[in-house]
């Protein structure tokens, strides 16, 4: 066997789905309704990361790219993955539709990448927010060069009420039209939303 194969193989066997799939170019948003529930969209490309990783040493062989490929219709993804395909180079494209109950947190894409959570706090608040990488998670994000550029956008619904958050964008005209938007292109730059929910 392919001293290249091998180490691709022991890789996706050691990381499985609950590895480091990342959030590269994408759609997301998330609309909060009035009792509290949401929804959740995501479409774009996710990048796997140990390929990544073996991609800064090597070119992925065909045979790598066929095991990838395999990975998009064998591995048992969230029930929210709606669909998943195989794009090539270590890329996956994925549409991602989650509908969360009051008080239901969730995590995007796993709590070993939280790129972002929806979590009820103990105050009562909604939290919506990623978490900022540092340290040596973002030394290996640099590593084998990961990036991530996408766009999200947040629609609150009315009495429920926006205490803080970081937005780039927010509603104009005493919040009556527009969403809270960001542009997401570091993984240093987290989301911060806190939302008090109606009385």
């Amino acid at each position: 066997m392919n001293r290249y194969i091998f180490i691709f193989l022991v890789m996706v066997l050691a990381f499985g789905l609950s590895g480091c799939f990342i959030p590269e170019t994408f759609d997301a948003a998330i609309h909060v309704a009035k009792d509290g529930s949401y929804t959740f969209q995501y479409t774009g490309t996710l990048a796997y990361g140990p390929a990544l990783k073996q991609i800064q040493k090597v070119a992925l062989t065909p045979e790598n790219e066929t095991k990838l490929k395999a990975m998009a219709t064998e591995l048992k993804w969230p029930p929210e993955f709606k669909t998943v395909t195989y794009e090539g180079n270590a890329r996956f494209a994925a549409q991602v539709e989650k509908s969360g109950q009051p008080n239901e947190d969730y995590i995007f894409i796993n709590k070993d990448f939280s790129f972002l959570s929806i979590s009820h706090e103990p105050d009562g608040t909604i939290k919506v927010s990623s978490k900022k990488c540092e340290g040596e998670q973002l030394k290996m994000l640099k590593n084998i060069r990961a990036r991530i550029d996408g766009h999200l956008t947040i629609s609150v619904k009315s009495p429920m009420k926006v205490l803080d958050h970081n937005a780039r964008r927010s509603p104009r005209f005493l919040g009556l039209f527009g969403d809270y938007e960001w542009d997401i292109q570091s993984f240093e730059d987290p989301v911060l939303m806190v939302i008090k929910p109606a009385s």
